[in-house]
């Protein structure tokens, strides 16, 4: 009764897509339901399907996941979701005698997933904010921990004990990675012995990822605990830029640029959205380009490639981290259209100025367009300071009129997301704005 009304129902329901899902649900569904139905050749008829029939799993790996273990979606932690519902098919049919091959732990490209996260960690806390990741200078890593244990088994990789070590608060004693079924001494004994043979993972070292997902990170600095263990010392920065698409939950924030130092994030994203009801809050102030570290032109959003054929993935030029002055180069000019800009390009210099301090130069040129707003958005509600300015403040609206209330999203522009606002003419010569940094997720121990 059991396999006729419920397990072949769930199978009937997988092909007619009844039960369907994001990419690695339904596969898993079917997946666990051939194993559970453990019934020759129908079970190895639906693992067929799951794997290379109309589930795709492998042609998804092969294909789709690029060479840094990321699915094709413009956000890390939907990309991270790839690997924990795929790795419920590894899940489902790991062990199983009967289809032995069918082993997705065996797969080197299915295990660069697990992975895929770690170069984008920034500050040790947080994996960066891009796309429909995360929340505003949250403190959290995007990491599929489900399996790490059975994949540090199955891979003996270095990185992934490293990882596991990291999680856990820099030991291999820990909950990640563990489950009821894990062999937590044996677990722990292997992690021990790789991070001793090959040490911690190197969270200082620079970033490109040439993949769908778009990224450059330039480190400097670094961190360790002094020789009691008492004290942290952190003085590890990162400039980096996201150059990929707006596809795919990704935002219309192309070039967006992230300062990362001292444990905080200086210049957060937005994240995932508040909700996702499509409101105008969501659709014309979280996503979009004046919310974010880039350049806005003739007042208008970056192109919306998810509901439109142009793709407007940025272009890598140039990366170089050798040396005490580092370089990230790439444009993006079809963000606004052929037909607005010729030239849309950042350039961002870094120098070490001592083993504390590096300071960042930014190169923004934008060929095309009557009118360029460079957008900075810090983590502040204070200016401290600025120099060459003389600011009037604006009596009451937003950023876009004085009599246009805080929205926000009413408006296309995003505006009216702005409130707050202090205007000066066109300075002569050079000016600064000094920002008071605000801790307010208390990330930093007192």
């Amino acid at each position: 009764h059991i396999e006729d009304h419920l397990l072949r129902e769930i199978k009937i329901s997988v092909y007619d897509k009844r039960i369907f899902g994001n990419s690695g649900m339904h596969q898993g569904t079917m997946a666990l339901d051939a194993v559970i139905l453990d019934n020759m050749p129908e079970t190895k008829d639906m693992i067929d399907w799951t794997l290379n029939g109309g589930g795709a799993t492998i042609p998804t790996i092969v294909q789709t996941v690029n060479r840094d273990g990321h699915g094709n979606e413009n956000s890390p932690g939907y990309n991270s979701g790839w690997t924990s519902t795929y790795n419920n098919v590894a899940d489902a049919l790991a062990g199983y005698k009967p289809y032995a091959s069918a082993d997705l732990y065996k797969n080197p490209k299915f295990m660069k997933m697990f992975k895929l996260n770690l170069p984008l960690t920034l500050t040790r806390n947080h994996t960066a904010e891009i796309g429909d990741t995360g929340a505003v200078a949250r403190t959290a890593t995007d990491t599929p921990t489900a399996a790490l244990a059975q994949v540090l088994f199955s891979s003996n990789d270095p990185e992934i004990a490293q990882m596991i070590y990291s999680l856990n608060g820099n030991t291999e004693k820990g909950t990640i990675g563990i489950s009821i079924f894990t062999d937590t001494a044996k677990l722990q004994a292997k992690v021990k012995e790789l991070v001793d043979q090959y040490g911690e993972y190197d969270f200082d070292r620079s970033t490109q990822l040439n993949g769908w997902l778009g990224f450059y990170g330039l480190r400097d600095g670094t961190y360790f605990k002094d020789l009691v263990g008492e004290k942290t010392v952190n003085t590890q920065n990162t400039y980096w830029m996201y150059w990929g698409s707006g596809e795919w939950h990704g935002h219309m924030g192309l070039l967006n640029l992230g300062v990362e130092a001292y444990g905080l994030n200086l210049a957060p994203d937005t994240g995932y959205p508040t909700n996702t009801s499509g409101s105008g809050q969501i659709a014309n102030w979280e996503r979009v380009t004046v919310s974010h570290n880039t350049v806005m032109v003739n007042d208008r959003q970056q192109v919306e490639t998810e509901t439109n054929t142009t793709k407007t993935k940025g272009q890598p030029l140039h990366f170089d981290d050798g040396g005490r002055v580092k370089v990230m180069d790439a444009r993006a000019k079809n963000s606004y259209g052929a037909t607005t800009t010729s030239e849309y390009r950042r350039t961002v210099v870094t120098v070490e100025a001592d083993d504390d301090i590096s300071y960042g130069v930014d190169f923004f040129r934008v060929t095309g367009g009557n009118e360029h707003l460079y957008v900075f958005h810090a983590l502040s509600d204070e200016i401290a300071e600025t120099e060459n300015l003389n600011m009037i403040p604006q009596p009451m609206g937003t950023y876009a009129g004085p009599n246009v209330k805080f929205g926000p999203g009413v408006i296309a522009s995003g505006f009216d997301g702005l409130y707050d606002v202090e205007r000066a003419t066109t300075p002569e010569g050079k000016f600064a704005v000094d920002f008071q940094i605000k801790d307010f997720r208390k990330t930093l121990k007192q």
